[in-house]
């Protein structure tokens, strides 16, 4: 099931780009799906992983990266794009 939390952790993974991120609840979940490898305390993950993912964020209707909002005001983040 793809709710918000993991599909952030997705996102982070695809922006990150790196081979080895540290353990978190989210990616632990992305373990337990069969997507990357955990190892100690950090989870590996290959061009293989990385295009699961991808697929998975475009079936779900989620963007592949992350949308930085952080500049944005309150009224601009909550005013609906026309």
């Amino acid at each position: 099931m793809l709710d918000q939390k993991l599909a952030e952790a997705m996102q982070r993974v695809l922006s990150k780009g790196e081979d080895r991120l540290a353990l978190t609840g989210a990616l632990q979940r992305l373990v337990d799906e069969g997507i990357g490898t955990k190892r100690g305390k950090s989870v590996y993950f290959n061009d293989r992983d990385r295009d699961d993912i991808r697929k998975w964020l475009e079936a779900k209707g989620y963007a592949l990266e992350r949308c930085d909002l952080s500049g944005l005001s309150r009224s601009e983040y909550a005013k609906p794009s026309v």
